[in-house]
């Protein structure tokens, strides 16, 4: 993935409480172990590049800048982007009855 794309879009999810705790265990641990990221990379998977998205949850000594593609985004664009996905899904499916 690296040589697709920088690091900041990447973040680190888990399904946890869906997921079983051992499950979310080996992704950290295996996310940790590789040699493919430096700890700043995997830092910023971890929690900076989220923390860009959502700057109000920074922690207390945190620096964190907002991504500049969120910046000025009305609401009615913010509305358009979230419900771009789900709406080219249901579009697919409706095509293919």
């Amino acid at each position: 993935m690296r040589e697709l794309i920088p690091p900041s879009p990447i973040l680190f999810g888990n399904d946890f409480p869906f997921a079983p705790a051992p499950l979310t265990a080996t992704q950290s641990e295996t996310l940790d172990g590789s040699p493919l990221l430096d700890d700043g990379t995997r830092r910023a998977i971890y929690r900076t590049n989220a923390a860009g998205l959502s700057p109000r949850f920074a922690e207390a000594r945190e620096a964190i800048t907002s991504l500049p593609v969120f910046e000025r985004e009305t609401l009615r664009q913010r509305v358009s982007r979230a419900m771009r996905p789900p709406m080219v899904a249901l579009t697919g499916q409706l095509r293919g009855r």
